[in-house]
């Protein structure tokens, strides 16, 4: 709920409101994949609006989203050669990345000294420390190192009366009387923090207090106890796709003696193509229409939790239909179908996600506007480290489409009419033809509009 209530200030448009969907969606949701196709969409608008510290903070929380994807390399990759800053709170910002990947990756001698870093920090100015994701986490590390003292002595320097109702600082307490063999009080302190982190459904931070509950249970010999924690981790973090603590929780499990099978793992459609290739595609554009209309009419943080849930759901039908979510600008959206060129029926495809979302998305008072147009489109990753996305005249055409359609309607290309007049007519769907004057098209182009009376099973299909 204090996640939510920051959404109050953002403005829709700007890229602080992806940013902070992906912080929710990763942070709170578990979801690492759906957080890096937000952050990979906000980035170049932070980028283009010349916002360089505040870019430099998302290409950490891509590296750390990387990290939970258990790919490390990308992870290196995106954190590059970040620019030292004066700053406090960037300095810090840039320590608790890097332990994550270090600790992910198992360096022992980075763990080390970014953890020694972080040690002069808390010693330096003891009054002024507010961070207890980085003492949370630099406990982790030291106590992977074995350096116990150094552990001790961070919690024993840093103000953790300033903590003493918070879950993360009951974690890190536990860690470090666990490794101290102060048994019983770590117990107590790490099943606290776990069972609070679980009700609150923070996932991020939940698996990581639950496997250290895990360990101490298994330390006091009750190895039944410590599976069945392990294992519910496990089941977790795979149906959400967070993949390092998945593997953490295999790890554990197999310190128990017990063997559990590694998952048949399907890449992101993202990763399948890297280099750029001409396809045929079908693309997507959706709108929220009466943008201006409805954030006069809602309080900005009910307009941005509808905003978000169109999101999750758009990305849902997007998923379950082969798409490929492409990029957000605000309220907006594009997803590309067929980006690995193996489906026949991606018109349709898109098609019947289109159908859904905007059903949902009506349901929520929240009416689009979608665009669709299929054709040739080169696509794959045009820098290194971006995100997959099509480029070439469709995608232009789609999102010309999707800014002649009102309410509630869809409009189709010719070819995508072509490619799908035999399901609509399958589904008494009539769409009437007409010919659009199109903003870099020279000449008109015929289009067919599905009006916003469409039957509303059609949707499901």
């Amino acid at each position: 709920a204090d996640f939510r209530a920051r959404f109050q200030n953002v403005t829709m448009r700007d890229a602080s409101f992806l940013h902070m969907q992906a912080f929710l969606a990763m942070r709170a949701d578990g979801d690492p994949e759906r957080a890096r196709v937000l952050l990979e969409s906000a980035l170049p608008q932070a980028q283009e609006l010349g916002e360089t510290l505040f870019a430099g903070r998302m290409r950490l929380d891509l590296a750390y989203v990387y990290t939970a994807l258990d790919r490390l390399a990308d992870a290196r990759r995106q954190m590059g050669d970040q620019p030292a800053s004066p700053e406090r709170n960037e300095v810090m910002y840039l320590l608790y990345t890097r332990l994550a990947i270090n600790l992910a990756d198992a360096d022992l001698e980075a763990l080390r000294s970014d953890s020694r870093k972080v040690l002069e920090l808390v010693v330096e100015a003891p009054a002024l420390w507010s961070e207890i994701y980085l003492i949370d986490r630099t406990i982790d590390a030291l106590v992977r190192v074995g350096d116990h003292a150094s552990a001790r002595k961070l919690l024993d320097t840093a103000p953790m009366d300033r903590f003493k109702a918070n879950p993360i600082a009951w974690r890190a307490e536990g860690r470090v009387l666990l490794a101290e063999g102060h048994l019983s009080d770590a117990l107590k302190s790490l099943q606290r923090a776990a069972r609070a982190l679980e009700q609150a459904e923070y996932r991020d931070a939940e698996w990581p207090a639950r496997r250290a509950y895990a360990q101490a249970l298994a330390v006091s010999g009750d190895h039944a106890a410590a599976e069945s924690e392990l294992r519910e981790v496990l089941r977790d973090a795979d149906a959400h796709g967070h993949r390092l603590e998945a593997r953490y929780a295999r790890e554990q499990l197999r310190t128990l003696g017990v063997e559990v099978a590694e998952p048949d793992i399907v890449e992101p459609l993202a990763a399948s193509i890297r280099q750029p290739t001409e396809r045929l595609v079908t693309v997507v554009f959706l709108d929220v229409r009466g943008y201006t209309a409805l954030s006069a009419r809602e309080a900005p943080d009910r307009l941005a939790d509808q905003i978000g849930t169109l999101y999750r759901w758009a990305e849902e039908e997007i998923r379950r239909h082969q798409g490929l979510v492409a990029r957000y600008e605000g309220d907006a959206m594009m997803a590309t179908f067929n980006v690995t060129g193996s489906r026949l029926d991606h018109p349709v495809q898109a098609l019947q996600a289109a159908l859904a979302i905007r059903d949902k998305a009506a349901f929520a008072g929240l009416p689009v506007g979608i665009g669709i147009a299929v054709g040739p489109a080169v696509v794959g990753q045009f820098s290194q480290g971006s995100s997959v996305t099509a480029v070439g005249d469709t995608i232009n055409l789609a999102a010309r489409l999707q800014s002649q359609v009102r309410e509630g309607e869809l409009v189709l290309s010719d070819e995508a009419y072509r490619r799908t007049r035999d399901w609509l007519a399958e589904q008494d769907l009539a769409a009437a033809e007409e010919l659009l004057t199109l903003k870099g098209f020279d000449h008109a182009v015929r289009a067919f509009r599905l009006t916003a009376h469409s039957p509303a099973g059609a949707a499901g299909a």
